[in-house]
C-alpha cells in the first residue's frame, strides 16, 4: 500500500513539473513565432485583435495537452510590438485532484525606425527570475539598448529588497537616473526579506 501511494506522489509531483515546463515552453515559442511573423511581415497585423488571433494560433499548434488552457493578455500593443501574457493550465493529478500551472512572458519586440546599419541587429535575452529560478519577466532587446526595468515582484508575507547578479547586488540605474545599457545575456534574481 505504500509502494502505491508512493508512485502516485511521485506521478503528482514530475506531473507537475512537466505541465509547468510544457506551459513555459509553448508560451515561450508562440510568443517568438508571433514576433517573428510581425518581424518579417508575412501579412499585416492591423490591430491588436489579430496581433492577439496570431499569438494564440501560435499557442494552439504548442500545446499538446489534455488540460484545460486559459490565456489572459495582461498588455498588448502591436504598434510598439508589445505582448505580455499569462498561460494558467488546468489539469487533473493522478490522485484524481485538481491542479493548476501558470506561466507569463512578456516581450517587446523593438524595431529599427532608422533603418541605420551602423548599428547591431544582435539580440540580447534580459531575465527577471523569481527564487526557485522561475521566470517574472523575459525580454529580448537589441545589444546595446537600456535596460527594460519591470514592476517590482510581489510574494505573499515577503518583501522585495533588490536585483540580484552572481549574488550581488545589480543596480539598474546609475546616480543620474539614467538606465543601464544591457550588452549581454543577463538573468537577475529577486531577493526577498
Amino acid at each position: 500500500m505504500l509502494g502505491i501511494v508512493s508512485i502516485l506522489i511521485i506521478f503528482t509531483i514530475d506531473g507537475r513539473r512537466i505541465r509547468d515546463q510544457e506551459a513555459t515552453d509553448s508560451l515561450r515559442s508562440a510568443i517568438e513565432s508571433t514576433m517573428q511573423n510581425l518581424k518579417d511581415v508575412k501579412y499585416d497585423i492591423n490591430d491588436n485583435q489579430m496581433f492577439i488571433a496570431d499569438f494564440i494560433q501560435a499557442l494552439a499548434i504548442q500545446i499538446e495537452s489534455d488540460s484545460t488552457i486559459q490565456v489572459k493578455v495582461l498588455d498588448v500593443d502591436y504598434e510598439k510590438g508589445l505582448l505580455s501574457i499569462e498561460v494558467v493550465e488546468h489539469f487533473t493529478h493522478p490522485n484524481g485532484k485538481p491542479g493548476t500551472v501558470s506561466a507569463i512572458r512578456t516581450v517587446i519586440f523593438e524595431q529599427d525606425t532608422n533603418n541605420s546599419s551602423s548599428g547591431t541587429d544582435e539580440q540580447v535575452k534580459l531575465k527577471y527570475l523569481l527564487p526557485g529560478n522561475v521566470i517574472y519577466k523575459e525580454f529580448n532587446v537589441k545589444k546595446g539598448s537600456e535596460i527594460i526595468i519591470p514592476k517590482n515582484p510581489t510574494i505573499d508575507g515577503k518583501t522585495f529588497l533588490q536585483w540580484t547578479l552572481n549574488g550581488s547586488k545589480y543596480t539598474l540605474s546609475d546616480s543620474n537616473h539614467n538606465k543601464v545599457k544591457v550588452n549581454e545575456d543577463i538573468s537577475l534574481l529577486a531577493t526577498f526579506e
